[in-house]
């Protein structure tokens, strides 16, 4: 990942949408995402489609120890 930004205005919540781009093999891609899940700061889940490739997604963040 190279970089990523908040494409909607406003606080982050459902429906936002947000711009990756990464960098693999001497390219660099851009995906814009939906947000799906946005439950701060333990949650996130994003959908997108950009040509072939198909993302559902979504994290969690845990702590650990003292974390």
């Amino acid at each position: 990942m190279s970089a990523v930004s908040w494409l909607t205005e406003g606080e982050p919540d459902v429906g936002s949408k947000i711009q990756l781009s990464a960098k693999a093999l001497g390219y660099t891609f851009k995906f814009e995402l939906e947000v799906t899940r946005w439950e701060p700061p333990r949650f996130l889940g994003y959908t997108g489609k950009q040509g072939p490739v198909l993302m559902d997604s979504f994290m969690e963040w845990v702590p650990v120890g003292d974390g």
